[in-house]
Parts: structure tokens; sequence; C-alpha cells
């Protein structure tokens, strides 16, 4: 819970540290809103070219992409990355600083994972049609 710690020292000065609980959680949310954005833009509004190396691709290979495979699996990638920085704001709104080390660490391996994963799409079929 954020809570204000009041600590008495010999000074009798009052030291508040409530001002870091809240820079942690606002970090969190901060960073999970702009990822879920991203998500959303990328999956339902089919910005494909907000994923990086596929705005860069020539138009002749990007008509070999599935982009729409791409973008289904980019968008949910994005959408965990966002529900564990979530998670994390939650644990440390509870009090478990550890999250906010713990959620960024499982963020970055879903990075590791995403650009994995994306590579392995197969292309598009040359038979079917869009």
């Amino acid at each position: 819970m954020l809570s204000v710690s009041v600590e008495l020292k010999r000074s009798n000065a009052i030291r508040i540290s409530f001002e870091r609980d809240v820079s942690m959680i606002l970090a969190e949310l901060l960073g999970a809103g702009t990822v879920l954005l991203c998500g959303i833009l990328i999956k339902y509004a089919k910005l494909y070219d907000l994923i990086a190396g596929y705005n860069m691709l020539p138009q002749e290979e990007k008509a070999k992409v599935d982009a729409q495979r791409l973008g289904n699996f980019v968008g949910n990638c994005l959408f965990a990355m966002a529900g564990v920085l979530l998670a994390g704001a939650v644990l440390i709104y509870f009090g478990y600083y550890w999250a906010e080390t713990a959620s960024w660490l499982v963020f970055f391996l879903i990075i590791v994972y995403t650009l994995i994963g994306a590579n392995r799409i197969p292309p598009k079929d040359e038979n079917t049609k869009p």
C-alpha cells in the first residue's frame, strides 16, 4: 500500500520515503501504458509499420511477409509485456519492491522471445489470397 513512512532521527527531522514508492509505480504504469498502446495500434489498428525491421523492408519484400500473422504475434507479445509491467506495479503497491526488477527482467525476456518468434513466422503462401 502507498503509505508514508515517517522516521524520527537524532536531529528530530522527519524523513518521508513516499516519493520512491510513487516513482517506481509510475515508471511501471507509464511503461505498461506505452507498450499497451503500441500493442493495440499494431494488432487492431494494423499499423504494422510500427514493427521494427518491417517498416524498412522494400515493397517487394513486404509482399512476401504475412503481415497479419506478424502483427498478431507482436501485438500479443506487447500485451504480455504490458501485463508483466502492470503486475509489477501492483506488487510494488503492496510492498514487494523486488517486483520492479523482476518485472523488467521478464519484460526483456519477452522481448528476446518476440525477436526469435517473429523470425520464425513463415512467409506468406503465394497460392492463398489475402
